[in-house]
Protein backbone atom coordinates (compact mmCIF):
# COMPACT_ATOMS: atom_id res chain seq x y z
CA UNK A 1 0.00 0.00 0.00
CA UNK A 2 0.95 3.15 -0.68
CA UNK A 3 -0.60 6.48 1.04
CA UNK A 4 -0.23 9.97 2.81
CA UNK A 5 0.28 10.00 6.02
CA UNK A 6 -0.85 12.88 8.34
CA UNK A 7 -1.00 13.69 12.04
CA UNK A 8 -4.82 14.07 13.26
CA UNK A 9 -5.57 17.43 15.11
CA UNK A 10 -9.18 17.57 14.51
CA UNK A 11 -10.64 16.65 18.05
CA UNK A 12 -13.64 15.23 17.07
CA UNK A 13 -11.66 12.87 14.75
CA UNK A 14 -9.38 12.26 18.00
CA UNK A 15 -12.45 11.54 19.71
CA UNK A 16 -13.58 9.07 17.21
CA UNK A 17 -10.67 7.39 17.33
CA UNK A 18 -10.38 6.54 20.79
CA UNK A 19 -13.98 5.56 20.85
CA UNK A 20 -13.50 2.98 18.08
CA UNK A 21 -10.22 2.28 19.94
CA UNK A 22 -12.15 1.10 23.16
CA UNK A 23 -14.63 -0.32 21.30
CA UNK A 24 -11.76 -3.23 19.89
CA UNK A 25 -9.53 -2.89 22.83
CA UNK A 26 -11.69 -2.33 25.82
CA UNK A 27 -8.59 -2.13 28.19
CA UNK A 28 -7.37 0.58 26.27
CA UNK A 29 -10.21 2.65 28.38
CA UNK A 30 -8.27 2.22 31.67
CA UNK A 31 -4.57 3.18 30.37
CA UNK A 32 -3.95 6.95 31.49
CA UNK A 33 -4.10 9.75 28.80
CA UNK A 34 -0.93 10.84 27.44
CA UNK A 35 -0.64 14.55 26.38
CA UNK A 36 2.60 13.51 23.87
CA UNK A 37 1.12 10.80 22.57
CA UNK A 38 0.10 11.18 18.62
CA UNK A 39 -2.21 10.00 16.39
CA UNK A 40 -1.29 9.31 12.24
CA UNK A 41 -3.27 8.46 9.87
CA UNK A 42 -2.80 6.81 6.25
CA UNK A 43 -4.95 7.81 3.36
CA UNK A 44 -4.10 5.09 0.39
CA UNK A 45 -3.27 6.28 -2.62
CA UNK A 46 -2.50 3.31 -4.42
CA UNK A 47 -3.10 -0.54 -3.13
CA UNK A 48 -1.53 -3.81 -4.37
CA UNK A 49 -3.63 -7.14 -4.40
CA UNK A 50 -2.11 -10.54 -4.78
CA UNK A 51 -3.62 -13.47 -6.47
CA UNK A 52 -2.05 -16.50 -6.36
CA UNK A 53 -4.98 -18.24 -8.65
CA UNK A 54 -3.43 -16.20 -11.80
CA UNK A 55 0.02 -16.61 -11.41
CA UNK A 56 2.71 -17.09 -8.39
CA UNK A 57 3.49 -12.98 -7.39
CA UNK A 58 0.24 -11.85 -9.68
CA UNK A 59 -0.88 -8.68 -8.19
CA UNK A 60 -3.86 -5.86 -8.98
CA UNK A 61 -2.78 -2.21 -8.89
CA UNK A 62 -6.02 -0.24 -7.20
CA UNK A 63 -5.59 3.85 -7.88
CA UNK A 64 -7.58 5.52 -5.18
Amino acid sequence: MEGKASFVTDEAEIQTFFQLMVEKFPFAADMPKNPDNRIIKVEPTKAFFLDYNVEFGFRYEVDY
